[in-house]
């Protein structure tokens, strides 16, 4: 259980591949899965599903995990008060938004991640049935209103009424087609309605 806590610290925000995962621990895929079904009823970590509409180019099975915990994370990979470089921090980073997402998100809605078979990705959707509401995380300064490809091909494709880019400081706002894009600083995070 140690080793795979160890492992899931460093896959926090990643595809999860049972069966590698099951290698590298040396137990069996179905031993590995209640392992992971008791962490998420002891809320150590959740799960989330991916989002999908066309079943032939977007990943459907592999479910990503994030700590409730950060500090837990941090510790059973070993990088308590050590993460090393700025790809660690995007990952922390990324979790501790998830955490505050599951905070502000409505209780009927659920929070996806959205991956094509190209590798384009959007790190969360709110899948509020009748709407979508995507949220790039950005562990970075913005200066402009840059947007990532995979972001605007997700926009393009879904057309949402809405979308948040959740960064270090920057506000702003722009229009694509018909979707607003909000530029928010991780603290307003709180303050805003999904």
């Amino acid at each position: 259980f140690k080793d795979i806590f160890s492992l899931l610290s460093d896959l926090s925000g990643k595809l999860i591949n049972f069966s590698n995962l099951a290698n590298d621990t040396n137990t069996s895929v179905q031993t590995l899965k209640k392992y992971l079904y008791f962490a998420q009823k002891t809320f150590s970590i959740n799960t989330i599903t991916p989002y999908y509409r066309n079943k032939s180019k977007e990943i459907r099975k592999s479910p990503m995990i994030y700590f409730t915990d950060i500090g837990l994370m941090n510790y059973s990979g070993g990088k308590y008060g050590r993460l090393a470089n700025s790809t660690d921090f995007g990952f922390v980073f990324q979790n501790f938004i998830y955490n505050i997402l599951k905070e502000v998100t409505p209780k009927n809605h659920s929070i996806k991640y959205w991956r094509t078979t190209d590798n384009a990705e959007v790190d969360f959707v709110i899948d509020k049935i009748t709407d979508t509401v995507p949220i790039e995380v950005k562990y970075k300064k913005y200066k402009n209103t840059k947007i990532s490809r995979s972001f605007r091909n997700f926009i393009s494709r879904y057309k949402p009424k809405i979308a948040y880019i959740v960064n270090i400081n920057f506000s702003g706002k722009i229009k694509i087609d018909n979707t607003d894009i909000f530029f928010i600083p991780f603290t307003k995070l709180f303050f805003t309605e999904i």
